[in-house]
């Protein structure tokens, strides 16, 4: 008899451990196929290349490494330098992939900055497609790619003396008037030679232009101008 029941408790307990056995098996399988779905599962990015080239690609261009690049969810953050909510520093391939804070089809403002190099021209003319991009749940990479042109920049004053008052053109945006006797300080100018003939002065009276060959701008200084 004791035989008997020793017999049973022994089959019993075997039939625990296997139980125990199979129940633990499952587990590390859920658990093993949950960290490949999450391995698999697609993450919101933002790539950005940047290249400092001029706006309309005419000029050679250079891959751009050690850039900032910041990221705002407005475009009003990113003109008053506030909220930044990513960063990051574009490798020697002039590239940077950012994935803090970064969510699908979330429209994303992009200010890139190296030295006197920027992309603000960009951003104060409202070409969108060179400064903003809203990532995309894909896996075409190309979705949540942005590519930037950024220029060396520099500020000019301009004084003018002359009785007449100029109208000042960037890329034919009318972006104020300098009235005589008046000093215009007009910063972020690129200092291409490709923008000399985007950034035109022209008589408020006679509609004539101005001869602006020598106004140019200087990587990181202010240079200053006369209209006489």
């Amino acid at each position: 008899m004791l035989l008997r029941i020793s017999l049973d408790m022994n089959k019993n307990f075997m039939k625990k451990v296997t139980a125990l056995s199979l129940i633990v098996l499952s587990l590390v399988f859920l658990s093993c196929n949950s960290e490949d779905e999450l391995e698999n599962e697609r993450k919101p990015k933002l790539i950005v290349k940047v290249k400092n080239t001029w706006i309309d690609n005419t000029a050679p261009s250079e891959k751009v490494a050690n850039a900032t690049v910041l990221v705002y969810e407005s475009l009003l953050d990113l003109k008053n330098n506030f909220n930044v909510i990513a960063e990051g520093i574009t490798d020697e391939e002039g590239e940077v992939e950012i994935t803090n804070n970064v969510r699908f089809d979330q429209k994303y403002y992009i200010d890139v900055r190296k030295e006197c190099s920027n992309n603000y021209l960009s951003i104060d003319f409202g070409f969108e497609e060179l400064y903003t991009i809203t990532p995309k749940d894909s896996d075409e990479r190309e979705l949540s790619t942005l590519r930037v042109s950024v220029y060396e920049t520099g500020t000019i004053k301009i004084l003018n003396k002359n009785i007449d008052n100029y109208y000042v053109k960037i890329l034919g945006h009318n972006v104020g008037v300098i009235e005589s006797n008046e000093t215009k300080i007009i910063n972020y100018l690129p200092t291409s030679d490709a923008f000399n003939s985007s950034f035109v002065l022209i008589n408020e009276s006679t509609g004539e232009k101005y001869d602006t060959t020598s106004f140019k701008a200087v990587c990181g200084e202010v240079k200053e101008y006369v209209i006489e």
